[in-house]
């Protein structure tokens, strides 16, 4: 990514915005990237603050535009939240008209024994 404020080209944002309604729970990071390119940013997700801290997946992070080198909550952005499988199982953006699929993955009711987790509709 480049120095801030970034902004992605006109090609990358296009891919990125014709792409997204393209994607679908289930694929896998070579179909992902197929689709819409190399993420801005891809990190490992990790629990530690369960009973049995624990990897739950990964997820890559595609910036259209990004001001500073810190989460801003109207930077507009699409994720895309991978399971232990490396498949996709949530796709959510920040982008007007841009639908959220799927959801928080459902936690393990040994790993939360008073507390329900239930993924959004």
């Amino acid at each position: 990514m480049k120095p801030f404020p970034y902004a992605s080209s006109p090609e990358r944002k296009e891919r990125i915005r014709s792409g997204y309604p393209k994607l679908e729970l289930g694929m896998t990071k070579v179909q992902v990237e197929s689709i819409i390119g190399e993420p801005d940013f891809s990190t490992v997700d990790y629990e530690d603050y369960t009973l049995i801290p624990h990897w739950t997946g990964s997820h890559w992070t595609y910036y259209i535009r990004k001001q500073a080198d810190f989460v801003s909550l109207i930077d507009p952005v699409a994720d895309v939240f991978f399971d232990t499988h490396e498949r996709a199982d949530w796709i959510t953006s920040n982008i007007t008209d841009w639908p959220n699929k799927g959801g928080p993955p459902r936690y393990h009711p040994d790993l939360f024994p008073t507390t329900q987790f239930d993924a959004a509709p």
